[in-house]
C-alpha cells in the first residue's frame, strides 16, 4: 500500500498540464499528513502561477522505489517530461519522500500520509 500511494502521490504532484495542474496538485494533497500540508500548499503557489501563465505541461514517470517502512522513507526515481511551447525536455528526478502510516479514511482509504518530500539534486546522488 505504501509503493501504491507513493507512486500515485508523485504522479498526481509532479503529472499536469496548464489547464489541470491545480487539479492535479489537489488529488496529490488527499495523501499529505496535516504536518506537511502548509509547506506543501506554499511550494505548489509558484508552480501553479508558472504552469498556467507559460501553458507548461509535466508528466513525471517512476521507475525505481526504494522503501523503508520501518523509518517511514521512500527514495523514488523516474523521468520527467516536460513540454513548453512544443518543446520537449527529458530529465531524471529523485525524490526522498517520508511518510506515516495513519488513519484509513474515504479520501486516503491506504492511510499513507506524506509527511515531507524532497527533490534531490542529481549531482549530489552520483
Amino acid at each position: 500500500e505504501a509503493r501504491r500511494v507513493v507512486t500515485a502521490y508523485l504522479q498526481s504532484r509532479h503529472t499536469w498540464d496548464a489547464s489541470n495542474v491545480q487539479t492535479s496538485i489537489s488529488k496529490a494533497s488527499r495523501f499529505v499528513d496535516e504536518s506537511f500540508r502548509k509547506s506543501f500548499l506554499q511550494a505548489n503557489e509558484a508552480q501553479v502561477k508558472i504552469a498556467t501563465e507559460k501553458k507548461i505541461s509535466q508528466k513525471f514517470y517512476v521507475s525505481k522505489i526504494d522503501l523503508n517502512l520501518e523509518k517511514g522513507s521512500a527514495s523514488v526515481s523516474g523521468d520527467r517530461i516536460l513540454t513548453i511551447e512544443g518543446f520537449r525536455a527529458v530529465n531524471p528526478l529523485s525524490f526522498s519522500l517520508n511518510f506515516r502510516l495513519g488513519t484509513r479514511t474515504e479520501q486516503n482509504p491506504e492511510g499513507v500520509y506524506v509527511t515531507s518530500e524532497q527533490l534531490i539534486d542529481g549531482k549530489e546522488s552520483k
